[in-house]
């Protein structure tokens, strides 16, 4: 990720937070409207935020030389990330306990200007250089449009079990000269190919992933502002703030991760087998249609209780599903980014953050559409919404991904292990052509 790209997306939501403050402080008609303008900012601020401050930081440690491989690296990026995270999530406790939405909104955006002014002062100690190939994203769009101007020629002999029409783009035509057939990108490496072949391997994988993004969106969306319908007095103290469900949730995902990573270790070192990864990214899914029960079963008897006999039930009602979140969150992200570094070569596997992000993101999308799918449940006051039935239709659909993950676990048992592609001379001499031209 070079730095620039990663400035200009880290002030995409510094500025949708200051016009979030903007949006608070004038009249309700110009509110409403800056509302939306702040909320598409900061939405596209964060997903690139989130994807590009990671892999910087990872780039960072890479240059340094302090690490010695790919997983030092990982390590040591997930261990400042969380770092940064949990003090931010203190940080927060302390001081949006008691502030009003308009200093909630001052607060941040100062927060985060004065963060990104920091960002801005450590540029003259970057390690910044020019990127030696071009990306994946370019190698896959150019493997797969070889392969379809060449969809006529016949398949050369190849090791490969599956997407065997891809191999059509690394094929020589004789009736055009290498440089021709490179300037128009008409061929690609072996080496191109596999991790091309590589990359669409995962897409199944992805799509069972995107349910749990939608999970996720719905925890960190609906299951908060459930708790603004609670009782938040615990003994002498009146005001519980709702992040202490940020610190559960972060915390339980923390500590499973922290411990899967620990025990893999203890067993299985560095090599991970596939199939012990499948497992826990399953068992984390497991939990969904669970986590879906528990917050309908809630959700049902907090507006039972308030409408029949007009009682706020307490909000440690809400620990459950939030214990249930941090849980899935804790076994199923870091076991999709393992996933995946076995599926792909070891120059994929910084993607590997990236590639759950993506698919994370997606997810949160796809909960803005089952919102506008359902929009009949959904009401201005939540004690006359349907969102129970809402919780119980999204169970249901959690409950049809987990079948579907565990009818594409055998594809993945199948795949062989990621190992660097042999690329004979000549293919090697025309990518390092082609990545100077």
């Amino acid at each position: 990720m070079h730095p620039t790209g990663c400035l200009y997306i880290n002030g995409l939501d510094k500025t949708g937070l200051w016009i979030l403050y903007l949006a608070a402080t004038r009249p309700r008609s110009i509110e409403i409207q800056l509302l939306y303008v702040a909320v598409i900012i900061i939405g596209f601020g964060r997903a690139g935020r989130i994807i590009s401050l990671k892999e910087f930081l990872a780039d960072q440690l890479r240059k340094d030389g302090s690490c010695e491989d790919e997983k030092q690296v990982e390590s040591r990026r997930k261990a400042l990330w969380r770092f940064a995270y949990v003090v931010g999530i203190f940080a927060s406790l302390v001081i949006y306990s008691k502030s009003s939405w308009i200093q909630l909104c001052k607060i941040s955006g100062i927060a985060m200007g004065a963060s990104f002014i920091l960002l801005l002062a450590g540029f003259a100690f970057w390690e910044i250089n020019k990127p030696v190939n071009s990306s994946s994203l370019n190698n896959l769009l150019r493997v797969f449009y070889a392969a379809i101007v060449k969809r006529h020629l016949s398949n050369f002999s190849s090791d490969s079990i599956s997407l065997r029409w891809l191999d059509k783009a690394a094929i020589v035509e004789p009736s055009l000269s290498l440089e021709e057939q490179v300037r128009r990108l008409r061929l690609c490496t072996v080496e191109q190919v596999e991790e091309a072949k590589s990359l669409v391997n995962t897409i199944p994988l992805c799509t069972t992933f995107l349910v749990y993004g939608l999970l996720q969106a719905t925890g960190n969306t609906f299951f908060f502002e459930q708790a603004n319908y609670t009782d938040n007095h615990l003994g002498h103290i009146s005001n519980v703030p709702v992040i202490i469900f940020v610190i559960i949730k972060t915390f339980t995902g923390f500590t499973v991760s922290w411990l899967c990573d620990l025990l893999f270790q203890k067993f299985w070192g560095e090599n991970t087998p596939r199939l012990v990864q499948l497992v826990r990214v399953g068992t984390g899914m497991l939990f969904s249609p669970l986590c879906c029960l528990v917050a309908c079963v809630v959700e049902v008897y907090r507006v039972h209780k308030y409408m029949d006999y007009n009682i706020s039930i307490s909000f440690l009602f809400l620990v459950p599903q939030f214990f249930l979140l941090g849980l899935m969150e804790g076994l199923v992200f870091d076991g999709l980014e393992e996933i995946y570094s076995s599926l792909v070569p070891a120059s994929l596997n910084k993607y590997g953050p990236s590639f759950a992000e993506f698919a994370l993101g997606i997810g949160h999308f796809l909960g803005l559409i089952s919102v506008l799918i359902f929009h009949n449940l959904f009401k201005d006051d939540l004690d006359i919404s349907r969102l129970g039935v809402y919780y119980r239709n999204l169970g249901f659909v959690c409950l049809g991904n987990l079948f579907l993950y565990f009818c594409i676990v055998p594809y993945y048992l199948k795949q062989p292990p990621s190992a660097a592609p042999v690329v004979d001379d000549q293919f090697q001499s025309l990518e390092e052509s082609y990545a100077t031209n």
